[in-house]
């Protein structure tokens, strides 16, 4: 994972031969909607003052590292990893480490094994490891997927439980952390502006009758709006930079 944020992130979907399934691109207006009213006005960019282009790993210690993109300049994030506990000692890994998008913070999970079962932790660091702040801690709830808020001030995780897949917020100062939606499969996509996200949950419709798209609203009441649209069968929805249209794949009857 590389920090660059500098450069706008590319997605590419090759497309493939579709017989029962029709892709569709839906342009919404937002600044117009009656769905969850926010401003689409640009936000500006902070100006990172971490190094730019560092690579964030995990290392074959179970630790988590940084380098430059030579691989000449190594830094230890983490440093009490331990993948070969003896009697009595606590089994500890890193995982999952990204990359706040102004490049300033990086959060990772930490995977504890003690005596009294297994912990799963979420931290929020600076980009050297100083300062690391402990925003989310479970015996029960293991998050696999970290991702920023557009303003490098949220952390979104998805994760999974006894009763299944769900998603929390939680900022990266620390603090109690909020439950969004629950559901799998379960993909998202923040809008520019950090208020609202754009969900596909339950896969394709003509698999599952209850796969939904919907906006999230998160200043408050968590308002949801689900889209009167059947899911298609690529689930990441994308918002463009500008925030005023999303792109997504809806199916028809046919």
């Amino acid at each position: 994972m590389i920090s660059r944020p500098d450069q706008d992130q590319t997605k590419v979907v090759k497309k493939s031969p579709v017989s029962m399934v029709a892709l569709a691109f839906l342009v919404i207006s937002l600044a117009c909607s009656s769905i969850i009213p926010f401003s689409t006005s640009e936000v500006p960019v902070p100006t990172p003052k971490a190094p730019l282009g560092l690579i964030a790993y995990v290392g074959n210690d179970g630790n988590i590292y940084t380098t430059d993109r030579d691989g000449k300049q190594s830094s230890a994030i983490t440093q009490d990893a331990n993948l070969n506990p003896t009697a009595g000692q606590v089994g500890r890994i890193y995982q999952y480490p990204t990359w706040a998008p102004d490049g300033q913070r990086l959060a990772f999970a930490r995977f504890s094994l003690t005596q009294s079962g297994p912990e799963i932790s979420l931290f929020s660091a600076l980009s050297d490891g100083k300062k690391p702040v402990n925003t989310f801690t479970s015996q029960n709830f293991q998050p696999f997927y970290l991702s920023w808020s557009p303003n490098s001030q949220t952390i979104a995780f998805l994760g999974s439980d006894a009763s299944g897949m769900a998603q929390y917020l939680v900022a990266a100062s620390g603090g109690e952390s909020k439950f969004i939606s629950s559901g799998q499969p379960y993909y998202w996509d923040w809008s520019p502006d950090n208020h609202t996200l754009i969900v596909h949950i339950g896969g394709a419709s003509s698999a599952n009758p209850n796969a939904r798209l919907a906006f999230i609203g998160l200043d408050g009441s968590n308002l949801k709006q689900e889209l009167n649209l059947k899911p298609g069968s690529f689930e990441a929805p994308a918002w463009s930079p500008a925030g005023d249209v999303i792109a997504l794949a809806t199916q028809n009857d046919a």
